[in-house]
């Protein structure tokens, strides 16, 4: 519906189409995902992964993007200062991933070489997962699911959103909001 929305306000604005105005009501967006990787899911996952494990144990110790993991080159991580660097994320700019002590544990388990870190591409890793969940029937996992899953243990650990946002990302905190799934009985102690 947005496609053919800008579609058709292009026509009229750049190329002086006369078409009239639609009284077409926009359906409303699916609810925001909230699916968090439980400890038993995340236990099995790894231990059934093979190949898959360190994309995985990479996913849920950066919050990287599937297509974010799948393009990193050994080239672009800093070892001394602990940091991927990518070239391009989803809004078109680079950025700098901190790497936590699990990130460069997964890394460090790895052969280093030239080229991609993990030789999957993203759809490649987008098959296996799905495979993968299958065969544990772990129901209605996604792997950006681990992204929420690793924004929402950071931010169970009290990094503020600011920190947050350096790790996912995210320009935007209001959107920052949608994966990081707290629980109100979680806040009860840090409140006092």
């Amino acid at each position: 519906m947005n496609l053919l929305m800008s579609a058709i306000n292009l026509a009229r604005a750049e190329w002086g189409c006369d078409i009239p105005p639609l009284r077409v009501q926009r359906p409303k967006s699916p609810p925001h995902r909230e699916r968090v990787l439980k400890p038993a899911e995340e236990k099995a996952l790894l231990a059934n992964s093979g190949r898959l494990r360190p994309v995985i144990e990479s996913a849920l110790a950066t919050a990287m993007r599937q297509g974010e993991i799948a393009v990193l080159n050994w080239g672009d991580i800093d070892w001394s200062r602990k940091i991927a660097r990518l070239h391009t994320s989803k809004n078109g700019l680079p950025r700098d991933v901190p790497l936590s002590s699990l990130a460069i544990t997964a890394l460090g388990r790895l052969e280093r070489g030239e080229g991609l870190v993990f030789e999957m591409f993203a759809e490649a890793i987008k098959r296996a997962f799905g495979r993968l969940v299958r065969k544990l029937k772990i129901s209605d996992m996604r792997f950006h699911d681990l992204r929420h899953t690793a924004i929402t243990r950071y931010a169970r650990l009290g990094l503020n959103p600011i920190q947050l946002s350096v790790i996912s990302g995210h320009k935007d905190i209001r959107m920052l909001q949608h994966y990081t799934h707290l629980k109100a009985e979680e806040l009860v102690g840090v409140m006092g």
